[in-house]
């Protein structure tokens, strides 16, 4: 019985609702159910030993891709999306972007951290600023994608903010554009 094999039949054992996964990075997981299991758990898995290799989630700091089940690390930047009929990771919204791209169509309040920005310029996108937009806590970082939306916005185009970078205290994003397609 192999050290993942062993994890399994413990929590089975002692009836938990704690359950092992994969997670976003491509590694075994255990998502702990409560602090108690927690403890009992990780007692195990190091008695276990280092070769068990699991990363360690709790509930609240985990979500489950709605397509494909893997946990994705809830703190992970980039790493799933909130689409209309639920949680996508990010390997799934790469599979079939559509439904993504109409969370961030014309919309100031989602930004673009999943698609790369060379597949956004194959389907017809362009960046529209030469330097990048700065919202954060710093001085002067103020750029507000409300009124950038706005400014880009037409009749005949389709307007996508894209983040380039974000960390604790600013976030540097672009606009994109895309022309619509005219019915002729």
């Amino acid at each position: 019985m192999n050290n993942i094999e062993k994890i399994r039949a413990f929590i089975k054992r002692y009836n938990m609702e704690s359950y092992l996964s994969t997670d976003n990075y491509g590694a075994n997981c255990i998502v702990y159910s409560s602090v108690k299991e927690s403890g009992k758990l990780s007692k195990f898995i190091r008695h276990v030993g280092e070769s068990a290799q699991v990363n360690e989630y709790y509930d609240d700091d985990s979500y489950t891709c709605d397509d494909c089940g893997i946990t994705i690390d809830a703190t992970a930047y980039g790493a799933s999306a909130r689409l209309n009929d639920g949680l996508a990771c990010k390997d799934c919204i790469l599979k079939h972007p559509a439904d993504y791209i109409e969370t961030l169509t014309d919309n100031p309040n989602n930004a673009n951290t999943i698609i790369p920005i060379g597949s956004l310029y194959r389907i017809g996108y362009e960046t529209r600023n030469n330097e990048p937009y700065y919202n954060g806590l710093h001085m002067g970082d103020n750029d507000n994608p409300k009124v950038i939306y706005k400014q880009y916005k037409t009749p005949t185009n389709t307007v996508i903010f894209h983040i380039r970078n974000c960390n604790p205290f600013t976030t540097k994003f672009d606009v994109l554009t895309k022309e619509n397609e005219t019915e002729e």
